[in-house]
Parts: structure tokens; C-alpha cells; sequence
């Protein structure tokens, strides 16, 4: 008995998981100006900036960002609410520090420090 389905429709069938799955893992999200995080691990995935945040920057630059806090202040520590630097220019100073403020790459993974620089952003 031979099968009366098009050689093409199985191929094309088989292939539709693929189509979505590479559509998933590729669509970038333009409206919402968040930079693209390479997850390395599932842990990583789970960094959205705002515990480390809350850990490592709102000593000095306050939990609403306007570094208003005494360290902040003692510091002069940068007010985020006014901040416009590019998101390479910031996740390069939070990697590697300027001024009083530390380096973070010891303490943070490449994708906990973008989510850092995601997070930020929200106060501007």
C-alpha cells in the first residue's frame, strides 16, 4: 500500500518544531530597550539585576537610585535617575569600577551584571 501524503508536507512537518524553537531562541524584545543577556547556566537566568542591586549598589546609590544615602553622599556616588551613559559604558563600570566605586566582576557573572545594568535603567 502506498502512503498518499506529499514527501514535502512530512519534511515540512517535521521541521515546524525547529522553526519555533530557533524563532523562540532568537527574537530580540526592541520595545522594551533591555540588553540581551547570554544565559551560561539556568542558574543565570534567574538574574533580573534587582537582588544584586539591592546587595551590591543601593548602599551608595539608594534603593530609588538618587544616591542619597550617607555613603552615596560621602562617595559622590552617581545619581542613576539622571544617568544617560550607554549600557556598554555601564556594565564596563560595573565590571571594572571608576573612582570610589569597586569592581563587581569578582563578585557577579557576566549575565548578574547586565541584569544589574537592566535594572538600573528602570530608574531613569
Amino acid at each position: 500500500m502506498r502512503s498518499n501524503k506529499n514527501p514535502l508536507l512530512k519534511l515540512i512537518g517535521a521541521a515546524a518544531p525547529l522553526v519555533f524553537v530557533a524563532i523562540v531562541a532568537f527574537a530580540g524584545s526592541p520595545k522594551t530597550g533591555m540588553t540581551p543577556v547570554k544565559f551560561d547556566s539556568p542558574e543565570n537566568a534567574m538574574h533580573d539585576g534587582g537582588s544584586d542591586y539591592a546587595t551590591y549598589c543601593a548602599k551608595c546609590h539608594g534603593g530609588d537610585g538618587r544616591a542619597q544615602t550617607a555613603k552615596g553622599k560621602r562617595t559622590n556616588a552617581t545619581d542613576l535617575t539622571k544617568s544617560s551613559i550607554s549600557d556598554a559604558k555601564g556594565i564596563r563600570i560595573i565590571t571594572n569600577g571608576r573612582g570610589e566605586m569597586p569592581e563587581f566582576k569578582s563578585n557577579m557573572s557576566a549575565a548578574q551584571i547586565n541584569g544589574v545594568m537592566n535594572y538600573i535603567k528602570r530608574f531613569r
